[in-house]
This record gives structure tokens, sequence and C-alpha cells, in this order.
């Protein structure tokens, strides 16, 4: 396992520029998840680290090593493709030994080293069979094989679940963290699924339009976003941009709030809430801030009920309730209270950037 440090990367394809003086330090050993929309350059940067292609300006450090213009063959990274990116025509067994054939390693070595990584992804049983005999899930764990097989001081993974129906998602990504703590290899992950991402990362960087958005643990970037974008994307949100009056004074949900002190009389900011932190009520709860509504759908999900709200000053809201047999009873035309605690809100500035509002 090695730390990667990623120094100023600049790539541009003709005018259009992928990746904007992104700058990592990616700890060794952890589980660096890369998250993001499509076209934000986050597989831009995970080929960059491979050596797949090279960056317009910056560096990027393995330990103390810069790659610079070091073909990708001598990083001593591990890739795992998106469309696994196996050969048809060899078996589970010579997939996972091409690379050590290729480094030209003793016979009994290589038979140790397959072995082990075989048993790691649980398909010792299958190390005769062809990739057509296999299952999605299965032959992206034969890509995983061979990538950790040739012991990589790095692991890169491109999507690699994104292929896989919902179940098998949940299956093999709870593998694949399973492995790597177990190996304790530092990985670094590309997916644009957000739920993903929380669920297997130590530390994850959103991207957005080739630069770096926010870096944390999933906690952080969930609880704590940096700007109007990191909390749109991680995670549902109700945003409303609201006028500011005197001394902080902000009129939403039939309530009287008061922004924090970087928002300025005059000018407007964007109030966010998730939907899970709002309260439905039958009735309103004495001391908690709140108005009422008209519940315009009410949909059962399994674990929750998503609620579309009108609130009694026009506004449309949404909120999630857990699924107790008290809120199943909830109904289309039903009347509700909506409430909401002051901590619960988050401020953003109401302009392109969306810095968080403190």
């Amino acid at each position: 396992m090695a730390r990667v440090r990623i120094e100023g990367l600049q790539k541009s394809y003709g005018s259009y520029r992928a990746l904007r003086d992104v700058s990592l330090d990616i700890p060794s050993g952890t589980f660096f998840t890369l998250l993001g929309p499509s076209g934000c350059g986050k597989t831009t940067l995970l080929r960059a680290i491979a050596g797949f292609h090279f960056q317009d300006a910056g560096e990027i450090h393995l330990d103390d090593v810069a790659l610079g213009e070091m073909h990708a063959s001598r990083r001593e990274v591990g890739m795992v493709f998106q469309d696994y990116a196996i050969f048809p025509h060899l078996s589970v067994w010579d997939n996972v030994c091409f690379g050590l054939v290729q480094r030209k390693l003793p016979r009994q070595e290589m038979h140790e080293r397959a072995m082990a990584v075989l048993e790691t992804v649980q398909l010792v049983d299958q190390r005769e069979r062809m990739p057509a005999q296999l299952s999605g899930g299965q032959q992206q764990r034969v890509g995983l094989a061979r990538a950790l097989v040739i012991r990589p001081k790095v692991l890169l993974m491109d999507e690699p679940l994104s292929n896989l129906d919902a179940q098998l998602r949940v299956e093999l990504r709870q593998d694949i963290r399973r492995t790597q703590r177990r190996l304790g290899i530092t990985t670094v992950y590309v997916t644009h699924d957000q739920e993903e991402a929380l669920s297997v990362s130590d530390l994850i960087c959103v991207m957005n339009q080739g630069s770096v958005q926010q870096v944390g643990t999933p906690w952080e970037i969930y609880r704590q976003p940096v700007n109007r974008f990191v909390a749109s994307f991680v995670g549902a949100h109700h945003f409303s941009e609201l006028a500011v009056g005197e001394e902080g004074a902000v009129r939403w949900l039939g309530c009287d709030w008061t922004a924090p002190a970087a928002a300025r009389p005059s000018r407007r900011v964007v109030l966010a809430v998730r939907p899970e932190k709002l309260r439905i009520a039958r009735a309103l709860v004495d001391g908690l801030p709140g108005c009422g509504a008209i519940i315009e759908t009410a949909t059962f999900t399994g674990r929750e009920i998503q609620l579309q709200l009108r609130t009694d000053d026009g506004m449309a809201i949404d909120a999630i309730v857990n699924a107790h047999s008290e809120a199943t009873e909830w109904r289309s035309g039903d009347r509700a209270c909506v409430h909401v605690r002051a901590e619960d809100l988050m401020w953003f500035a109401a302009d392109a950037v969306g810095e968080r509002l403190t």
C-alpha cells in the first residue's frame, strides 16, 4: 500500500478542461472514492493515476516517487474496469495469471499467488471455467483478482459495479470493502452513486466540472457540505431562495428564522433542509416551528414513506418518514403539519458558488 499525492493536476481535450488544478492527498491504506456526475473529471483523474494518459500540468506521487510520464506497466497500480475487461478466450485461471506471466514469475510462485487471490474473491471452484460461463458478479471478481494478484501498491476501480443489478451491487461492494480492509491496500474508487460512496469509503472527494468541491469522511460530506453543489449531489434537499431582512430575518415555512451573520440584509440566501429532517404530524407541536399543509402524494417504498406536501402558503415540499404503523396511514388529501428544527437547516449563498454560510 502507498500514499498518493496529486498536485495541481490539469488536463484538457482541445478547449474542454477535464481537470482544473486538482490537488489531493490520499493516505496509505485508505478507501478513497471519487464521486460526482458524469463528465466531472473523476475517470480522467483515475486514468491519469494509472498512466493511461498524461496530465498537461501538475504531478502525481506514489509515496516519494514522482510518476511523471512513467509507463502504466511500471506504476505498481492495479486497475478494475467498468466492463470487466477480462479475456473471453482465457479461463478464469489464465485471466488471473496473465499479469504474472507477463512479469515472468516462477511457476510455483505464480500458482501460489493465483490460488491465494482466488480464495480471496471466492472463485477457487470456478478457476477452470470460461468467462461466458460466469455471472456478471463473478466476472467482476475475476477482474478484481487479476488486479490484486500483481500485488499493486494502489488499486484503481472505475465504476466496477455499474453493469450489475441492484442486489448484486450491494453484495459485491460489501465484498470489495471487506477485501480492501483485509489487504490494507490503498484504493481509489470511482462512482456516481452517492449511496455506494457513503457505504464503502473512508474518504470521499466530490468533484464537479473538473474541480474538487470537498474532501471528507462520509459523515462530513453528508452532514457538513461546504457548498450547494455538494449538498444537492449527496442526499436529497429542499432548497428555497429567500430574501434577508433587517437583522437577518427570514420568513420560511410560515415561521420567522434568523439567517447566519454572513448573510447580509437586503440580499438573498438559499435555505436547505433534508427531507428526512422534516417532522410530519397530525397537529402542531408546541415549541417546534412549523405550519399546516396538505399531503398531495404518499408513496410507500418499504423502509420509508415519501410525502409530497403543499403548505398553507403554497410552497411544495418533500418529506421522508420512517414506515411505522401510524405513518402508513397518510393518504393524499390528508391535513398535516410540517415541523423543522433550526439546527437542521443549512444556509448557502445565493450565487454561482453557493458556499455554506455559518
